[in-house]
């Protein structure tokens, strides 16, 4: 959950914005979709993309790549 934050941080911070925020009235439901629906944006560098994807892929006690990770930052 840690790193999928940093991403999301880090997305945020490249883009300006994010989808859901800025709208009060969305349930959880709707803020799930959008989440999934920001590995289709075509703004976002994709290092960024592939750490989200790599972080939403790991099993809840499973450690994350961590050099794979740092060599997906050092691509930004």
């Amino acid at each position: 959950d840690d790193i999928e934050a940093l991403a999301y941080i880090l997305i945020y911070f490249s883009c300006s914005s994010l989808l859901w925020l800025g709208h009060p009235c969305l349930d959880s439901n709707a803020i799930v979709s959008m989440k999934k629906d920001v590995l289709q944006c075509d703004d976002i560098p994709q290092p960024l993309l592939t750490m989200l994807s790599h972080s939403q892929s790991l099993l809840f006690m499973q450690k994350p790549d961590y050099p794979y990770l740092q060599t997906l930052m050092e691509g930004i």
